[in-house]
């Protein structure tokens, strides 16, 4: 579902990203948002499980992660341009 959410979101957002030029960009940018919210304090409260992720994401998932998990709110388009920066 979350995936679901993620891509009506940033296609609304950031129309540019719309085009199927796009899509393998795209898909890794959502991989990457989907794991630093799931394995995040608040949704691991709530689920229990955290997001396995992929080996390739795993430095920029780290180093966002530290970074939104000592927030109490969080943006999403800070957080989608910070993946984008680092994709």
């Amino acid at each position: 579902m979350l995936h679901f959410i993620f891509y009506g979101y940033i296609h609304k957002k950031f129309p540019k990203y719309k085009s199927y030029k796009y899509d393998f960009f795209i898909w890794h940018v959502s991989e990457i948002f989907n794991e630093i919210v799931q394995n995040s304090p608040k949704w691991f409260k709530v689920f229990k499980a955290k997001s396995m992720g992929y080996p390739e994401h795993k430095r920029i998932v780290n180093k966002l992660s530290k970074k939104y998990y000592k927030k109490d709110k969080w943006q999403l388009d800070e957080i989608i341009n910070d993946i984008i920066k680092l994709v």
